[in-house]
């Protein structure tokens, strides 16, 4: 859910330029890219009678695209968010006009993210030497979805340890993000529907700060697509 934050021009420049000095993450939707871009801001700047905000670029983005752009700033609850439209373009850089209004976006606090296929997740059990190997069907910032077949046979409230997701995302170009968990907990097992001879496993941990913050930042990147979901 969105709601209109600002509307007036001086206040939008205002905000712009704190997401330029803060170098803060952006991340962009657009119809030919649903997954994502993730970029920075450095300039908001004038051009023969235009406002216009500069974003590096990788040259994907091209003149004409629209679309919509997510981003949060520190120790702020919500997220905002304003409309894409690239009027410019270069092989290092966008321009992009200066948005009419600005929204703040109302998240569940832990939104379930459906990953891209190619994430897995490796971890162990006890003192075994030899790493589990699964997929990864969706995470949040609390619990991750599991498919595959372990080489351990897993049980309601096994303990996995050394735990690292690499999760595929998009930036500029498909690459994938480690995150790594110190811990989780097994808290539910159950075939999976959809391939036979795998089993879906729902595993809970409770993040460290560093963990956490790894997390949110890959689900921010994340949670502007349609593969956001609601729990």
């Amino acid at each position: 859910m969105k709601e209109k934050w600002l509307s007036s021009t001086e206040q939008i420049v205002y905000e712009l330029v704190s997401v330029v000095s803060n170098k803060l993450n952006l991340f962009l939707y657009t119809e030919e890219d649903p997954d994502g871009l993730i970029t920075t801001a450095t300039h908001v700047c004038g051009y023969d009678g235009e406002d216009y905000l500069l974003l590096k670029s990788d040259g994907e983005l091209k003149a004409g695209q629209r679309g919509f752009v997510v981003y949060k700033q520190p120790a702020e609850e919500l997220s905002c968010g304003f409309t894409l439209e690239v009027r410019k373009s270069t092989k290092n850089q966008v321009a992009i006009s200066l948005p009419k209004e600005i929204f703040q976006i109302q998240r569940r606090k832990y939104p379930r993210i459906m990953t891209p296929k190619g994430s897995v997740v490796n971890f162990y059990i006890k003192d075994e030497s030899i790493a589990n190997t699964m997929k990864v069907m969706d995470v949040t910032m609390s619990s991750a979805r599991l498919s595959g077949v372990p080489r351990t046979k897993l049980s309601v409230e096994t303990r996995l340890e050394r735990i690292s997701f690499e999760l595929i995302r998009k930036l500029y170009r498909n690459d994938s993000y480690t995150i790594t968990i110190s811990s989780a907990v097994v808290k539910k097992l159950q075939l999976n529907p959809q391939v036979t001879g795998e089993i879906e496993v729902v595993v809970c941990f409770d993040p460290y700060p560093d963990e956490e913050e790894q997390l949110g930042l890959y689900i921010e990147s994340r949670s502007g697509s349609p593969t956001c979901l609601t729990t």
